[in-house]
């Protein structure tokens, strides 16, 4: 259920990212910081449920990041990537 919830948020925090887009104007940062706590609430409680700690999961995917990008993350470097796993 935490997995669905957590979809249903991150609908609503790109919902208000497009909104602000189409509307031409400023991110309501309170408002996307509500949306972001409520993402985070729900992967917190995912991970919970599967026996992970947040930090857990940041430390990996910070892992994972370095991996991808060893001289560090740029758009041509994520390109590049793309190309050769697509």
């Amino acid at each position: 259920v935490s997995a669905l919830g957590l979809a249903a948020e991150a609908g609503e925090l790109c919902g208000e990212l497009q909104h602000a887009i189409e509307q031409e104007r400023a991110v309501s940062v309170p408002h996307l910081c509500e949306e972001l706590g409520d993402c985070l609430w729900r992967i917190a409680d995912i991970c919970s449920a599967v026996g992970l700690d947040l930090e857990q999961v940041a430390l990996a995917n910070v892992d994972k990041l370095r991996r991808r990008h060893p001289r560090g993350f740029s758009a041509a470097s994520s390109a590049a990537r793309a190309e050769a796993v697509g």
